[in-house]
């Protein structure tokens, strides 16, 4: 047998035991040109929302899959990120003259902690593009099918909840929601807490 061949056939022999390993070891490359063993997750249960809110951000994915998450870096983004809200909304609470412009300060100097962080280097940076392919379709397969399932178990539970709801408490609001609220001014969609124009927007003339 070839070492490919062994390569692919032992790679197969992971994915049976997956379930029961948790995971398949692969050995991934970095652009420096080491190499590295990692297993790819079959996250558990627990993961599955961090899984669905990261759709989209491979980076994210897979140091989730690899469980390398920068767990610090992660608190502090979200430590930020509620600053950065708080002070967003105090903006648009009717402040006025000098407390204005010191939570427009304030807010910009939150945001470029935040873009910071955004910028630092990060451990999918140092993969190469294929062991980065590798491990986003490695964890999509191991994952996808045990979110579907996830996804209809609450889905399922929330339509129960819903008829209870119905029966025994008609006026809940999972059963008759408060109406939206109304549209936006205009220009006001262009902001949010973490955007450039959230501070220099509104800022004094």
């Amino acid at each position: 047998m070839s070492e490919k061949n062994a390569a692919l056939a032992a790679t197969e022999s992971n994915r049976a035991l997956a379930p029961v390993l948790g995971g398949i070891e692969i050995t991934i490359k970095k652009r420096s040109g080491a190499e590295e063993k990692v297993k790819v997750r079959q996250l558990p249960v627990r993961l599955l929302n961090d899984w669905s809110m990261s759709i989209g951000d491979e980076a994210t994915l897979v140091e989730l899959y690899c469980d390398k998450i920068d767990k610090q870096r992660e608190a502090e983004l979200r430590k930020l990120g509620g600053e950065a809200l708080a002070l967003f909304q105090k903006l648009n609470s009717g402040q006025s003259g000098s407390d204005l412009e010191k939570i427009s300060g304030e807010l910009a100097m939150t945001r470029a902690k935040i873009d910071k962080l955004n910028s630092d280097a990060r451990w999918d940076d140092e993969l190469t593009p294929e062991s980065h392919d590798e491990i986003v379709r490695l964890g999509y397969e191991l994952n996808r099918p045990r979110f579907d399932r996830w996804l209809a178990d609450r889905q399922n539970a929330i339509g129960h909840l819903k008829a209870t709801y119905k029966q025994y408490l008609p006026e809940h609001p999972l059963v008759n929601p408060p109406p939206a609220p109304p549209p936006a001014s205009p220009g006001s969609e262009s902001l949010s807490p973490t955007s450039p124009q959230s501070s220099a927007e509104v800022t004094p003339k």
